[in-house]
């Protein structure tokens, strides 16, 4: 049985991400609730974004990414990360405009992810708080990452999965030499929506936009 827990007069929310701490984040448009352990609501009144993810130890230590950029709440006030100072020249040097971030993920007490596309590019960041540096993946699109230890993690978007092993992000593939987790090629188009672990393995479910009729993977 279902009952409301919530409810947001003009919010448009779209995502929920549970923080390490188990506190739960309800986020959209120009909004961030996080819900406790006791059934309550707290407005984080962020700054101006379109939220796609948040993630965080807890709430003295929360990342949320968006269209516009990266946020950093530390427990009392709202910091936006300075891209140019990430980026260096390459910020604004291109004429499709800035970055735009899709996931974010860490592991509490080390280093945070985040991904994203600009414009036909990927882009991947690594860093904590307000300090962040451009880390190389050779994925063309990522969506979604996940992170498992500091020395294990997932990117994957639209033309595969990439695994960080030994500070290097690879293209994931099986013992076989096969692509990673798939019997024939992986979809053209393909957009992931979750990455999950369950033990030793990996899941990673999305679906292919060419295919017809689309397929849920």
């Amino acid at each position: 049985q279902w009952q409301e827990v919530g409810a947001f007069k003009g919010a448009r929310l779209t995502s929920l991400d549970r923080l390490d701490s188990g506190v739960v984040c309800a986020s959209g448009v120009n909004s961030i609730h996080a819900f406790d352990h006791q059934g309550n609501w707290q407005d984080l009144q962020p700054p101006k974004d379109e939220f796609r993810r948040v993630w965080g130890p807890g709430l003295q230590e929360l990342y949320a990414v968006g269209a516009r950029g990266i946020h950093y709440w530390n427990g009392s006030v709202w910091r936006t990360v300075d891209l140019v100072e990430t980026y260096g020249e390459a910020y604004g040097g291109w004429d499709w405009g800035a970055p735009s971030f899709s996931d974010v993920h860490g592991i509490p007490g080390s280093d945070v992810w985040v991904v994203g596309s600009w414009f036909t590019h990927s882009t991947i960041l690594r860093g904590r708080r307000l300090h962040w540096r451009l880390d190389a993946c050779p994925s063309w699109y990522l969506y979604r990452i996940r992170v498992f230890s500091p020395h294990d993690a997932l990117a994957v978007g639209g033309d595969g999965v990439y695994r960080l092993t030994r500070g290097r992000w690879r293209r994931a593939e099986s013992d076989q030499g096969a692509p990673f987790a798939s019997t024939r090629d992986m979809p053209q188009a393909f957009f992931p929506q979750s990455i999950v672990s369950l033990g030793e393995q990996r899941l990673v479910a999305g679906y292919a936009l060419l295919e017809e009729p689309p397929q849920l993977c």
